[in-house]
């Protein structure tokens, strides 16, 4: 019974921060919920799609021969100073970098590799801009070129090695190929549904959304979008809204994992308000509690510096679980909680229950073993609950 007890009170936490986190609005403002979301509603509306035949996938490519073109890239060793460093004179720089010294070693951004390989045009533009790229696309190889400004920093750049663009055959690329006619026929699949839906509600959304993602394209394309192209940005957002009602109205928006996200998100927020404790209080700490930082087979306890991080970890954790508990508690004071009981899945059906309430049981129960893969997650087979309402 205390068992259970605790398992109940840990779900009744967990089903308080997730509906918090739902009248957050932070299921909408998470791309990777908003993917996953998207995800299953696809799979749901084209979960009847036939498997491509080896003749499909080649008609497809030949239709579309020139989208697998593979573009000319080439192979860059850089030597990266990030903004806020002070960058040495140019010669100094490049008198290093070919007097044999690792790129890495001259320039200390981690940030950016040393190496790159098989980088595009496209590539250099989405990752440094369109100004960066540019040059360095065009650059002598074999020679080191700098200093060059992005937005990461200063570079130092050597062109390595050049390929030139090529058309790539069926059996290269017969996995994107599958992709694309997946993707194609999906659309097709779900274009009645996104139709009846658009006809029975239009979606509102932030025009911000649409230029977000415009200026991202942009971005990748090194140059201003064309009014075709914001159209079709534009009804790519109407029909991710549309997809997002329709899952919604199903639930799919209360899987497994986006509650689980979910939490992860809503603690995070909550345990961000804890103030850190300051060093000064951390040295008292330390000081009082010496023999508490004595390595096992040492005498003398490891230097304060190297001890402050992981003491200001242990002394804000139980802060922001007070906090955290404190928030559930204000929250379960707010809501009704209903908890269900069910039987494991290894009994038979209890023909008192609501056959409604056994296909309840069996469907949390399967989301609870498939989210095992998670090792902190592990729990009982014994389930309870079904939903906490504001």
């Amino acid at each position: 019974e205390a068992e259970r007890a605790a398992f109940e009170a840990n779900w009744i936490d967990g089903r308080v921060l997730v509906h918090e986190a739902f009248r957050r609005g932070l299921d909408r403002q998470d791309p990777l919920i908003r993917r996953t979301i998207l995800g299953d509603a696809i799979a749901s509306l084209a979960r009847d799609l036939p498997r491509p035949t080896d003749d499909a996938l080649r008609s497809y490519f030949a239709e579309n021969e020139h989208d697998y073109d593979l573009p000319a890239q080439i192979d860059l060793s850089m030597a990266t100073f990030p903004d806020g460093v002070e960058v040495p004179s140019a010669d100094a720089v490049i008198a290093r970098l070919r007097g044999g010294e690792a790129p890495e070693v001259v320039g200390p951004s981690s940030q950016v590799g040393a190496r790159l390989v098989g980088m595009s045009l496209d590539d250099l533009r989405l990752m440094f801009g369109p100004a960066f790229a540019s040059r360095i696309f065009e650059a002598e190889p074999k020679a080191w070129q700098g200093p060059i400004m992005s937005s990461m920093g200063t570079h130092f750049v050597r062109v390595d090695d050049r390929a030139a663009a090529r058309t790539r055959s069926f059996d290269e690329v017969e996995g994107l190929v599958r992709m694309d006619w997946t993707h194609a026929q999906q659309k097709q699949a779900i274009a009645p549904t996104l139709e009846s839906l658009g006809a029975a509600q239009e979606p509102t959304f932030e025009p911000g959304v649409v230029d977000a993602r415009v200026a991202g394209r942009e971005r990748a394309l090194g140059r201003p979008v064309t009014d075709e192209e914001r159209e079709a940005i534009r009804s790519q957002v109407r029909d991710e809204e549309l997809l997002l009602r329709y899952a919604r109205e199903r639930g799919m928006d209360r899987s497994t994992y986006v509650e689980r996200r979910l939490q992860k998100k809503i603690r995070f927020l909550l345990q961000s308000r804890v103030p850190l404790p300051t060093d000064g209080e951390l040295r008292a700490i330390y000081d009082a509690n010496p023999e508490r930082f004595v390595p096992p087979g040492a005498t003398e306890p490891v230097p304060f510096d190297r001890a402050k991080e992981q003491l200001r970890v242990m002394i804000a954790g139980p802060k922001a679980r007070a906090v955290i508990s404190e928030r559930v508690r204000i929250l379960v004071g707010r809501c009704t909680i209903v908890i269900e009981d069910c039987r494991r899945a290894s009994r038979a059906p209890d023909p008192a229950h609501p056959a409604g309430r056994r296909k309840d049981c069996a469907r949390r129960r399967h989301r609870r073993h498939a989210g095992r893969a998670d090792r902190g997650e592990r729990r009982d087979d014994h389930a309870a609950g079904e939903r906490a309402g504001a």
